[in-house]
């Protein structure tokens, strides 16, 4: 099991089993999961069925809310931890999450994406996928390497830059890590070193470039049947505070048609900000092909760089595709 310091203990949300950190102060009450001298945060959480309608879910008939299927979150926030689940799923909730196709369909610039999800015959499977603006961001390509990882290089001869080039998937031992960036090695690292998923994802930083601040998103998915998997946020305050807030999420018990979906942006056309913390969504695919021809078709055409599905230990065999070469 793995052992978080500074844990808030089980907080009941109700039948919403979701709730929005509103703050977060140091509690004197000590517990088995402190280290000695240090504090618990209290958490104040609350409904709030507006932010529940944003990630997909509606309210039943009779105006109760619905429950969420199985996820389990640690937020780190100023050096604080909380973590809050939900472990109830009730019948047809399914139908009330949007499809992928909708929720990238409904955003005008994705910017990169990670994807862990069940297609329609079972498998589980990550997705990975890249758009892009400027001639710099097309000029990038998805290439497999000797190795078995995955990695996002130029398309044409250039310097090397270390926010747009780098592994985006790697295989550490039974662990299937893929993401945005550089983290990508320095989680797989600290797995190859036996750390488990949730303390190799901390301690990750947003991307140094503001305005906008891109968040590092990270996934470890557990190549054993029935596996659990990891996604980490590494995202910059709304605010002026410079400190990262660092998200982990912890996905388990997916059923076929289910899947969670990260992205670097959200557009609404005009302006562009840093994408939800997560969003849980509906694949319509039966098997790996369809996964990829669902989250390619499901990408703006003019921004499309490159995408590639795969399955845990089996990175050599990723379906990539690439979009057309970067006009200059």
């Amino acid at each position: 099991m793995v052992r978080v310091v500074r844990v808030v203990p089980v907080v009941s949300l109700g039948s919403d089993q979701v709730g929005v950190l509103l703050s977060w102060v140091p509690h004197a009450r000590g517990g088995p999961s402190q280290r000695s001298g240090s504090g618990t945060p209290s958490v104040t959480l609350r409904r709030n069925r507006a932010y529940l309608r944003r990630r997909g879910i509606r309210d039943r008939p009779d105006g109760s809310p619905r429950q969420r299927p199985h996820v389990a979150i640690r937020l780190d926030v100023a050096n604080g931890f909380a973590r809050f689940w939900g472990s109830h799923r009730v019948e047809g909730v399914l139908s009330s999450v949007n499809e992928l196709k909708n929720v990238l369909a409904d955003n005008h610039y994705p910017g990169r994406g990670v994807l862990w999800c069940r297609t329609g015959n079972g498998d589980s499977l990550g997705g990975y996928f890249l758009t892009g603006r400027s001639p710099a961001s097309k000029a990038r390509a998805l290439h497999r390497t000797p190795e078995g990882a995955l990695l996002v290089a130029p398309s044409e001869p250039s310097a090397h830059d270390h926010l747009r080039h780098y592994v985006a998937a790697r295989q550490s031992g039974q662990w299937l890590v893929f993401g945005n960036g550089e983290q990508v090695a320095t989680v797989a690292d600290r797995l190859d070193s036996g750390e488990l998923p949730a303390l190799a994802l901390d301690g990750l930083d947003y991307e140094p470039d503001p305005p906008i601040f891109t968040p590092r998103l990270t996934v470890v998915a557990d190549g054993r049947a029935g596996g659990r998997a990891w996604f980490g946020a590494a995202r910059h305050s709304n605010g002026g505070r410079t400190a990262t807030n660092r998200l982990t999420l912890e996905v388990s018990h997916l059923e076929p048609g289910e899947g969670v979906l990260l992205t670097t942006y959200r557009s609404d056309g005009h302006e562009i900000a840093t994408g939800d913390p997560f969003t849980e969504v509906r694949i319509t695919a039966g098997n790996r092909r369809g996964l990829l021809d669902e989250l390619w078709d499901s990408l703006p055409p003019q921004l499309r760089i490159a995408a590639a599905v795969f399955s845990p230990g089996g990175l050599a065999e990723a379906d990539v595709r690439q979009g057309a070469p970067a006009q200059s």
